[in-house]
């Protein structure tokens, strides 16, 4: 059975594109099969980014699919440096579509939660 927590290679690609606004910012976004939440942003992670206070400095999304709270917390704070890393090579993949697609600027490592941090 697959999950979004390992490396399946069997899966096939179902790229769906789709929006997500949050505070007058819409953001463009791609997933993938076998990622977190495809096609969508889930619902808990949107009450999460919608109740964020403004934050500064760093930031590390760790198990960051494919990327939205990096991506959406960089552009609302325009944080110094945002790091997001997964152990999900093609949620990653994604992550940094996803980056380029919303110009934002993030560096992006494959890991089992900290092994390559």
């Amino acid at each position: 059975m697959s999950h979004y927590f390992i490396n399946d290679k069997t899966l096939e690609d179902d790229k769906i594109y789709f929006n997500y606004t949050l505070n007058n910012l819409t953001y463009n976004f791609v997933s993938n099969s076998g990622v977190f939440s495809h096609g969508h942003v889930d619902y808990a992670t949107n009450i999460l980014l919608s109740n964020m206070p403004e934050i500064n400095g760093s930031l590390l999304d760790l198990g960051c699919g494919y990327g939205v709270i990096g991506i959406v917390l960089k552009k609302q704070n325009n944080l110094e440096k945002v790091t997001m890393a997964d152990i999900n090579a093609r949620a990653l993949d994604c992550a940094r579509e996803n980056c380029r697609i919303n110009h934002v600027d993030a560096e992006i490592i494959e890991s089992d939660c900290f092994s390559n941090i």
